[in-house]
């Protein structure tokens, strides 16, 4: 191989090598997307029904990382993903629906880590939305 020849080849490595670097370099810098929570919904109702989640910002139930909504329609499950690595708690929830003729909406803050309100929406994995006497009551669990 000539001396030329065996100059190129190594202009052409080095460029490989720096552009492998570049790729590499590059692929790090990429945002991850670090999994979150995932909770289970079900409408156990005769309407639609929209649902908001308020997940907390860490574990301080005073901070809000976001809000999920989404809808469900009668009868339907769907399974939410939420949150975060670090934000996977819920501060809260909002329901409403229609329903005769009438908006009814339902709303719940968590203020206090540990509160009965707190432990059914952090611990349990399946929530069954219901609507009876205008108004909403959610069964959880696992």
């Amino acid at each position: 191989m000539s001396d030329r020849n065996a100059s190129t080849m190594r202009q052409l490595a080095v460029v490989f090598v720096m552009a492998a670097i570049l790729l590499l370099a590059s692929a790090s810098m990429l945002p991850v997307q670090a999994a979150g929570g995932a909770k289970t919904f079900v409408n156990r109702t005769s309407s639609p029904v929209s649902v908001s989640l308020f997940v907390r910002e860490g574990d301080n139930p005073a901070n809000l990382a976001g809000t999920v909504s989404f809808d469900l329609k009668a009868g339907e499950t769907k399974n939410i993903q939420y949150g975060n690595a670090t934000n996977i708690y819920r501060r809260g929830y909002s329901l409403s629906t229609a329903f005769n003729g009438a908006t009814f909406s339902q709303n719940a803050t968590i203020t206090v880590r540990g509160s009965s309100l707190d432990n059914q929406w952090n611990t349990n994995s399946v929530f069954e939305i219901n609507f009876a006497q205008s108004s909403f009551t959610v069964n959880a669990h696992n």
